[in-house]
């Protein structure tokens, strides 16, 4: 989501152009859970394995 030269959204933005079809997953130890207009999936750092394995199988 914080990235040293653009914001995660324009990231996100940028990938899509050239792969429209690409699953988003997130993960960010700064995202707040009322974050509303995220559409993507957001695993909150920290985490541990088990929570990693079951995000990425959304």
């Amino acid at each position: 989501m914080i990235l040293p030269d653009l914001s995660g959204k324009e990231a996100v933005s940028i990938v899509l152009e050239e792969f429209p079809d690409i699953n988003v997953f997130s993960i960010s130890g700064y995202i707040a859970i009322e974050y509303r207009d995220w559409e993507y999936p957001v695993l909150r750092k920290p985490f541990n394995s088990k929570e990693l394995t079951e995000f990425l199988t959304i």
